[in-house]
């Protein structure tokens, strides 16, 4: 006997599911979500808007605006611009009252105590 349908193996035994029997599992799970979207509706939070959310949002507006710009540039350009600045020596300050930390993380100086 040839049975049409879809035919795979559970724990050693051939299961056949018939195209009802898909049918009423698709109808099943479409019922499902659509009662999980009607009341994941209510618990929806909506921002309101703040002094912090402004601000927020004029920040983030400002550094799209600076990646904008920095992905406008030319590539040659930046590289010849970061090449200059490496090749620049740095210029220390001289100032005989102050000395600075070695192997200090941020490179302050501290006023030495007499």
């Amino acid at each position: 006997m040839v049975q049409s349908g879809l035919t795979f193996s559970v724990f050693g035994h051939a299961v056949v599911i018939s195209s009802a029997t898909l049918l009423a599992i698709g109808t099943g799970l479409l019922i499902l979500a659509a009662f999980l979207l009607f009341f994941a509706r209510r618990h929806r939070v909506a921002l309101q808007r703040s002094l912090v959310s402004d601000e927020l949002m004029l920040h983030l507006s400002r550094i799209a605006d600076a990646l904008e710009r920095q992905a406008a540039r030319p590539v040659e350009q930046t590289i010849v611009e970061a090449l200059k600045q490496a090749d620049r020596p740095a210029q220390p300050k001289p100032n005989p009252e102050s000395r600075t930390i070695p192997y200090s993380i941020f490179g302050r100086e501290f006023q030495q105590e007499h």
